[in-house]
């Protein structure tokens, strides 16, 4: 695994287990819905929260410093790259219940979601 900028014992998602996460909360269709937080979430985009994922949707941070997205989108890296500019990252929107999985720059600033180890 990739520990990236998790604590020891911890480790970046890949993106095969970004989809055992949708798999584990019933499908990628509705994994947005019920990964999102009840709260924060514009134009009435929030989830349900069920299995207390809590995702915030803290927009997205540009290489110019800048902020964006805030309040409509929450973006996850994952360890598993794309190709040699873009890694995979789930992504999570205001208007809608599915989760995605896409390539995305790595020059992006996203969230990050630690994964504990495997004993």
């Amino acid at each position: 695994p990739v520990r990236g900028v998790c604590p020891s014992g911890w480790h970046l998602p890949t993106k095969a287990e970004f989809k055992t996460l949708f798999t584990a909360v019933g499908g990628q269709s509705t994994a947005g819905q019920k990964l999102k937080s009840q709260t924060g979430w514009n134009n009435s985009g929030n989830g349900t929260d069920a299995f207390g994922f809590s995702a915030l949707p803290a927009g997205d941070r540009y290489s110019g410093g800048s902020f964006d997205t805030q309040g409509d989108n929450a973006d996850f890296w994952s360890s598993t790259e794309d190709d040699s500019r873009d890694a995979y990252v789930m992504d999570l929107d205001y208007y809608g219940g599915v989760a995605y999985l896409d390539g995305d720059f790595k020059f992006i600033g996203f969230s990050v979601r630690c994964l504990r180890d495997s004993p």
